[in-house]
């Protein structure tokens, strides 16, 4: 046993030496391929699973689902899918139980600034204002949702004629000024 433990010892010592002299070869990390990637190369990622698969457990009527455009664009912030979480915020673990705790674009108790916000992460203001000089008057007073609607398959302000536009503009103004006359007066129209 004695004899054991120097001829161990010597026997891995000849090894360490003998591997030290054999030609192997390594490549060298220089040698290596790889992509530019820079700090504000965004980082491309597929989901394996649906991103909004939390949200349509409980959310499933159509209404409440995302269709049309929003449903299958890029979201410009992060170059993934365009997901319910984007728009509304991610939700407490007391959403399940009523708890308001998400955007919800209809409600009028949301401040305005930040409902539109949302949109205008997004959607480029001097765009928008190329594409209508609405946008430009009316971004800073009333609500996106109010001309727009989010998760329809088809965006009924989308190709719509000169005409129809401005007759919507006439709807909505006449009832603000019935709304302001009629407050004025001090009596309330019924609707």
């Amino acid at each position: 046993m004695k004899l054991l433990k120097p001829c161990l010892l010597a026997l891995s010592l000849l090894t360490g030496v003998l591997l030290s002299y054999v030609p192997v070869s390594f490549v060298q990390a220089q040698d290596v391929a790889m992509p530019n990637i820079t700090a504000t190369t965004p980082a491309l990622v597929q989901p394996q699973r649906d991103p909004n698969y939390a949200c349509t457990q409980c959310h499933k009527k159509e209404s409440e689902q995302m269709h049309g455009k929003h449903a299958s664009v890029v979201n410009p912030n992060n170059l993934g899918p365009v997901t319910c979480t984007n728009c509304h915020g991610n939700p407490s673990a007391r959403h399940r139980e009523g708890v308001n705790d998400v955007m919800v674009f209809t409600d009028e108790n949301m401040p305005l600034d930040q409902r539109n916000g949302v949109c205008l992460s997004c959607h480029e203001p001097d765009n928008l204002r190329k594409t209508f000089w609405a946008h430009d008057v009316h971004v800073t007073k009333t609500a996106c949702t109010n001309c727009h609607q989010l998760h329809t398959a088809t965006e009924p302000m989308m190709g719509i004629s000169d005409k129809a536009r401005i007759g919507l503009c006439v709807d909505c103004h006449s009832q603000q000024h019935a709304e302001k006359a009629a407050s004025v007066s001090g009596v309330k129209e019924s609707p």
